[in-house]
């Protein structure tokens, strides 16, 4: 960032507001003040991502980090082996990383090594954020106790309350129940005991969930767990936020155009609607959360203040494996671990990330704003769509 008076004074405003209130209440993207000022001085590197294995139980048509052609998640040839993952998170730890977010590439809690690598990561110290569909916690409890053991924060799967289309968007029947089982275990071991919590859910909005995302929100926010309401991240399966992932969707013609149908992305009128639901919300609990951000209810985009090794070393800006040139996306691979790179002298030296740095103020860099609504816009929009209780799709 330049350094004169007029842009420190911003970026101490900046880092004031989006470190202010209740924008992030999980553990592990709780950061203070002074951490992201070093963060955003390439000091330090907060908030990195890795995956595990590429295997998973589930199949969803808008997974992100699978390859858009692909039928179904399989292992890969060249995954990295566990010496080369520890390698990593001890080049992370020594980066300054307080957490380490395990994001894929398929299910984590199935990799082999998956009890090793949370032990790891805990052992130096660091939060470890899993994200997960739940299913093998629903079948070993054990699971749930030993991540609360070692300190992890447990990001859950959480699309739909309705069986039916949080069944056919996960690409597997049954899967709600053995979500719903989870998400019990959860909170019964704990995780929403602490401030900040420990436990959250990963929700996308899209047109088949639009009309339940509010009550999903609130629900959240009563039993101190935190809601991620996101937009698709715009790679993957859905690529240009969007979807296409249709390689993945079973044969039957009606399946198929159901399951397209639903995962449609929100028009800008749905996304002010939601933006103006879940601003109500926040009035009604008494919640001060404004400014630019990355998720619906005001949480900052934290993904950028690390990087994201996937699982054939590949070292990218963030999970969206995506870079900014000339006002469009283009592949954003900055380098290889297997070529002798290391994420910690790529956060501190390359020229992208100095970039993104000096424009980093909470929100994505590669999806739309997400809509900053005012007290006048929440009455004037909320009266139009009052009757029907979702505006109109255009």
């Amino acid at each position: 960032m330049p350094d004169d008076a007029n842009s420190t004074a911003g970026q101490e405003l900046l880092i004031e507001r989006i470190t202010s209130g209740q924008r992030s209440r999980m553990r592990g993207w709780d950061f203070d003040a002074a951490t992201l000022r070093k963060a955003l001085r390439g000091e330090i590197m907060p908030n990195p991502s890795l995956d595990l294995g590429n295997p998973c139980n589930l199949n969803c048509p808008y997974c992100f980090v699978e390859e858009k052609l692909s039928r179904r998640k399989v292992r890969r040839p060249d995954e990295l082996s566990m010496e080369e993952t520890r390698a990593v998170i001890e080049d992370f730890h020594g980066a300054g990383a307080a957490t380490v977010n395990i994001v894929g590439a398929g299910e984590p809690t199935i990799d082999p090594h998956f009890e090793e690598v949370i032990g790891l990561i805990a052992s130096l110290g660091m939060v470890p954020v899993v994200f997960t569909n739940g299913i093998r916690i629903a079948r070993e409890t054990a699971v749930a106790r030993l991540l609360y053991c070692r300190g992890a924060t447990v990001v859950l799967k959480f699309n739909s309350r309705d069986p039916v289309l949080q069944d056919l968007v996960a690409g597997r029947p049954g899967y709600t129940s053995l979500r719903d089982r989870a998400l019990e275990i959860l909170l019964d071991t704990g995780f929403a005991s602490h401030s900040p919590t420990r436990l959250a859910v990963d929700t996308l909005a899209f047109r088949g969930n639009l009309a339940e995302l509010p009550a999903i929100y609130r629900w959240c926010l009563q039993r101190n767990v935190h809601p991620i309401v996101a937009e698709y991240v715009p790679t993957g399966r859905t690529e240009g936020g969007r979807f296409v992932g249709y390689a993945s969707l079973p044969p039957d013609p009606e399946a198929r155009r159901a399951i397209a149908d639903a995962l449609e992305p929100l028009t800008n009128e749905e996304r002010f609607w939601l933006a103006i639901q879940i601003a109500e919300i926040h009035r009604e609990l008494g919640l001060d959360i404004g400014g630019p951000c990355a998720y619906y209810g005001g949480g900052m985009c934290t993904q950028i203040l690390g990087l994201y090794v996937d699982i054939s070393g590949n070292i990218w800006p963030c999970v969206a494996r995506t870079a900014l040139r000339d006002g469009g996306l283009v592949p954003g691979r900055l380098g290889n671990i297997r070529d002798g790179e290391l994420p910690s002298e790529v956060w501190r030296s390359h020229p992208y990330m100095a970039f993104l740095r000096a424009r980093f103020d909470g929100s994505c860099p590669y999806k739309p704003s997400i809509p900053e609504v005012s007290h006048g816009e929440r009455r004037e929009r909320g009266r139009r769509s009052h009757s029907t209780g979702i505006l109109p799709r255009s």
